[in-house]
């Protein structure tokens, strides 16, 4: 009676075994991964690091590179080892060695890599003797690349790069919004979404902070805790007054009795990252200026204002620099989604005095909402 458990198929496509993962063994003769280093204490991980001679961080260093240099030289050894690479090598030398020069001038096609060439004889040359053709009359023309086969097979190269290439290569082109969203989306990224370096990196792109400020421990908790304001969108405050009319002998043959004169305007401001947004003020709902907004950020000639902003303790101050004044904004965080008007003042180019200062009546806002001004946040997937 075989106790023994059942021995798995063996398989020579090297691309159907499973992905060894990479380990760091340890002088007792552990192996460790990431995994299994964020979930231990602080002082588990010093004592490991002090056995390798080395602080905390230098150890995650060390064992950083030397998993990479592991992964990259077992996805080298998968490639070269790949039998599909070998017999497309081998039909293509059996077929220009095998076959005759006079079968060369026949139409045919020749894969090799994803590259399609083409051997056709010059209509010109093309007579009853096409053994006598000359060399010079044959054409090679070079096919468009065709789509890889998308089987199952074929190594990932994406899976198969290191974290720290995902984390300082890849993510910076994605939105930081989106960042915990993709990386989901392959298993082996879950020890990157654990990683100090990758909220370092966000922290840097969301608040623009090189150190991290001593009220917070941790990079992570400094990105989930700190409000900021949202990128990606447009926040938008709407605005609508009544006008008094006054009767006079303009007015008196245009205006009817009864009529009420309404205002409304709209106020635009857009967060980049960099500590940088553009406001406009206008009357016109953002999809009617949506295209200014997109120019500004590309560079080009926009009515858009180009201002500077900083958060501190829950307040966002914006800085509009004109030829007359500097126009300042002063908002406070009242949700997620939402802030509120709470100071408007400009100060006069090369003033000297307070005098200078010329402070601003908070706008009211639209009918149904609070009394002070309030900006709305929408997405908007073209930022």
């Amino acid at each position: 009676m075989n106790l023994l458990p059942p021995r798995p198929p063996i398989t020579d496509n090297a691309d159907d075994r499973p992905m060894r993962q990479v380990s760091y063994m340890l002088p007792s003769g552990y192996s460790l991964t990431w995994p299994i280093w964020h979930r231990m204490s602080h002082a588990e991980k010093l004592k490991i690091a002090r056995s390798e001679n080395l602080t905390i961080g230098a150890f995650e260093e060390d064992v950083a590179l030397f998993m990479a240099i592991e992964e990259d030289t077992a996805a080298a050894d998968r490639a070269e080892n790949s039998p599909a690479l070998e017999t497309n090598i081998s039909e293509a030398v059996s077929m220009t060695t095998t076959e005759e020069p006079s079968s060369l001038l026949e139409k045919h096609r020749l894969k090799l890599e994803g590259l399609s060439i083409f051997f056709e004889i010059d209509d010109e040359n093309d007579d009853a003797n096409q053994e006598s053709v000359p060399v010079d009359s044959v054409q090679v023309k070079r096919a468009e690349p065709q789509a890889p086969d998308p089987s199952p097979s074929s190594p990932d190269l994406l899976t198969s790069l290191p974290v720290d290439v995902i984390i300082y290569s890849l993510l910076p082109f994605l939105p930081t919004t989106n960042i915990v969203k993709h990386l989901p989306c392959a298993h082996r990224f879950f020890s990157a979404l654990l990683s100090p370096p990758l909220h370092k990196m966000l922290c840097r792109r969301r608040f623009n902070t090189p150190n991290l400020p001593k009220k917070f421990n941790t990079y992570k908790q400094m990105y989930h805790s700190r409000p900021h304001p949202l990128h990606y969108g447009v926040y938008t405050m709407r605005c609508s007054y009544v006008k008094k009319i006054t009767r006079d002998m303009w007015t008196s043959s245009s205006l009817p009795p009864g009529v009420i004169l309404k205002g409304e305007w709209f106020r635009h401001i857009v967060f980049l990252e960099g500590n940088r947004c553009g406001y406009l003020q206008t009357s016109k709902c953002f999809a009617e200026v949506e295209n200014e907004f997109i120019n500004w950020r590309n560079g080009k000639l926009s009515i858009v204002n180009d201002a500077r902003y900083e958060v501190k303790r829950g307040l966002i101050a914006i800085e509009v620099a004109q030829s007359w004044a500097d126009i300042f904004f002063h908002l406070r965080y009242f949700d997620r989604r939402c802030l509120t008007f709470e100071r408007h003042f400009a100060v006069m180019v090369n003033s000297t005095t307070a005098a200078d200062v010329v402070e601003y009546e908070i706008p009211k806002a639209h009918a149904g909402e609070s009394e002070t001004g309030v900006f709305y946040f929408k997405r908007n997937w073209r930022f």
